[in-house]
């Protein structure tokens, strides 16, 4: 039987979402984000077909790979599937060396081509695709340590993923603030600022850099060349600034980066899961859970910088609990209707020595206020009540999601090193359609969600569950990062950047996942319930006329430019980025749909912003109306 929900959802919150749209002051810096209808793909557009007469990619140290080679269709699909049917880059090339950028860089030059970088292809907004050339630095994936006055210096090849940095590292006891995801690239994680679950002990990821390798488009003779940036490079300055934060796909292309490490030895891990399936007819469990939620940020509030804190909320159908395969159709007995909602503690303390009975004591402390308030909540599980310590290289499999691949790595007597590419490839799954769709909104909280904030969260999943889980086999997740520690106060040696939120409380994430098979209807729900949280979220703070900003690693595909350049940047900080970009890639080669503009676009986008130049309400009216209500409109007749 054909699922079945009710109109009303979708058109109570398009009207809503349209009223918002109109009560915004036109002058604000506050404008409506264009929420993206369910996608139609017309056939792939090729710039060109075979390689003729091409021949300086010939000579590569890496390969070209083009539409008729027996491997361009894996490799052409970025990691989110979303976008696989319209991703037809008209080569790829895979180089392996500075030289293979400078040949393919001239390459795109002499033809007018656009180039879009790419590293791990994990853009959720899909933005290294193109129908140009690809320019895949996957092959520069080296590792190198050596010592420096100012301590270990890890050199790491632009093409490097989280998992493979923290491998390679982890053989030194050293690290660097990656990422948790594995087969995230190292290169586009810095490029857009970066975090990890040592960033509050060490800072971002960008913070680290202290050498850039790069190839770019000299100012004055207008020719490629390989180059290395410091911060004190009299030429490249603006570089070094620019590429530690300024996101990626612009200025150049980063081959090699040189981080600053951080000895890790041990760490002390606490975990907790609540069962929420039952909470949501039950008031008085219902407080329980605010209470408990507010019990562990109290808690935060009095941990040192080496503790890691996140928390999330998710439901998704029991059925799918913990199977990563969501492309796959419903069964006739795999418990349809039937939700797993859980909200989840997790804490990581790096120590070593005696500074772990300090973690132990912070995590027998969380653990007794978290079972004081979990005798009303049914169902939880945790670790040990002081906590569980773990060798920093083992406790990396844990982080990238790999932890039952390195027991059974340990069991077999496997090669670790062969460890690192099976884990990359499982995350890479989603590749080949063996994973969900995931569309991603974020934003920074610079205090403490209030139990209003809160309560307004748990009645969003209850609507999703009900209206939208159920019936659909989708999922949602949100997650609070804590924030502070040297992510506010940066490091002493972390030179000027172009990172703009350091001034916070939480960094939220909000996911929502559907499968292939996903019809219209329900790409338009996960689309209008994740916008409407992310405005319930945001709307005690602009309603009090405060900018909240959002992660510019966690790119959002509905987002227009004058959305998106507003909150994640500063105007000066875009100004200056813009010029910068305006001088190395004055011919706008190095574009995609979320770039860093030209600088000469800079004053139509300033005056639409000030307050003698409002936008006009003939255009302004007509598309809040198709965003936000016709839409809903017509996602309700296709059901």
């Amino acid at each position: 039987m054909a699922p079945t929900t009710t109109a009303p959802p979708n058109i109570f919150l398009g009207i809503a979402l349209f009223l918002a749209c109109l009560t915004a002051e036109s002058h604000s810096v506050i404008l409506p984000e264009t929420i993206e209808p369910p996608r139609t793909f017309s056939s792939p557009h090729l710039a060109f077909t075979a390689p003729g007469d091409m021949a300086e990619l010939n000579n590569l140290d890496g390969q070209a790979i083009w539409p008729t080679d027996q491997a361009y269709d894996m490799a052409r699909r970025p990691w989110q599937t979303f976008y696989k049917c319209n991703a037809y880059p008209g080569v790829i090339v895979e180089v392996a060396s500075d030289n293979d950028v400078i040949l393919t860089l001239q390459f795109a030059q002499t033809r007018g081509l656009r180039v879009t970088v790419r590293n791990g292809g994990h853009s959720y907004a899909g933005i290294s695709r193109t129908t140009g050339v690809v320019l895949d630095v996957q092959r520069l994936a080296t590792t190198t340590v050596q010592s420096s006055p100012a301590g270990p210096l890890a050199t790491v090849g632009a093409g490097q993923i989280n998992i493979g940095a923290y491998y390679n590292l982890s053989q030194f006891n050293l690290s660097i603030p990656a990422g948790g995801c594995p087969s995230v690239g190292i290169s586009g994680l810095t490029l857009g600022g970066g975090f990890g679950v040592l960033s509050r002990l060490s800072g971002l990821t960008s913070d680290q850099v202290t050498q850039i390798k790069a190839v770019i488009r000299d100012p004055d003779t207008e020719s490629f060349k390989s180059v290395v940036i410091t911060a004190e490079s009299s030429d490249y300055r603006d570089l070094f600034y620019a590429f530690r934060g300024g996101m990626g796909g612009n200025y150049g292309v980063v081959t090699e980066w040189t981080y600053r490490t951080t000895p890790v030895h041990y760490v002390l891990t606490s975990e907790y899961e609540f069962n929420l399936t039952l909470y949501r007819n039950d008031s008085t469990s219902r407080m329980r859970v605010l209470e408990g939620i507010q019990t562990f940020m109290s808690w935060a509030d009095s941990t040192e910088n080496t503790t890691y804190c996140e928390m999330s909320i998710s439901t998704e159908p029991l059925s799918r609990k913990g199977n990563v395969d969501y492309s796959g159709g419903p069964s006739a007995d795999d418990g349809k209707g039937q939700l797993a909602e859980a909200f989840i503690v997790e804490t990581m303390c790096v120590c070593d020595g005696s500074s772990c009975d300090r973690c132990r004591d912070g995590a027998i402390e969380l653990h007794n206020q978290l079972a004081n308030f979990s005798t009303d909540i049914t169902n939880y599980k945790s670790v040990l009540p002081n906590g569980t310590q773990v060798a920093w290289d083992r406790q990396i499999w844990k982080i990238a999601g790999c932890e039952s691949l390195y027991n059974s790595a340990l069991r077999r007597g496997s090669s670790l090193d062969d460890l690192v590419r099976t884990c990359a490839a499982a995350d890479q799954s989603t590749r080949v359609g063996r994973g969900p769709h995931n569309r991603k909104k974020s934003l920074f909280m610079p205090q403490h969600p209030t139990n209003n904030d809160l309560s307004r969260l748990l009645t969003w999943f209850d609507d999703f569950a009900k209206n939208i889980v159920a019936d659909s086999y989708t999922a949602a997740n949100v997650e609070f990062y804590y924030w502070g520690g040297a992510l506010a106060t940066p490091p002493s040696y972390a030179t000027e950047s172009p990172w703009d939120h350091r001034d916070q409380k939480w960094l939220v994430h909000i996911t929502g996942r559907f499968p292939d098979e996903a019809p219209p209807r329900v790409i338009g729900q996960v689309y209008f319930a994740l916008s409407s949280l992310h405005l319930t979220l945001t709307k005690p703070y602009t309603s009090a006329g405060i900018m909240l900003n959002d992660y510019q690693n966690f790119a959002d595909a509905s987002l227009s430019f004058a959305a998106w350049s507003t909150r994640y940047f500063r105007t000066s900080t875009l100004q200056r980025l813009e010029e910068i970009n305006q001088r190395f890639n004055p011919d706008n080669m190095f574009r995609n749909e979320m770039s860093i503009p030209l600088r000469t676009v800079t004053t139509v986008r300033s005056a639409a912003r000030s307050n003698h130049f409002p936008p006009s309400l003939l255009v302004y009216v007509p598309l809040c109306l198709l965003s936000h209500v016709a839409v809903p409109l017509l996602l309700t007749f296709l059901a």
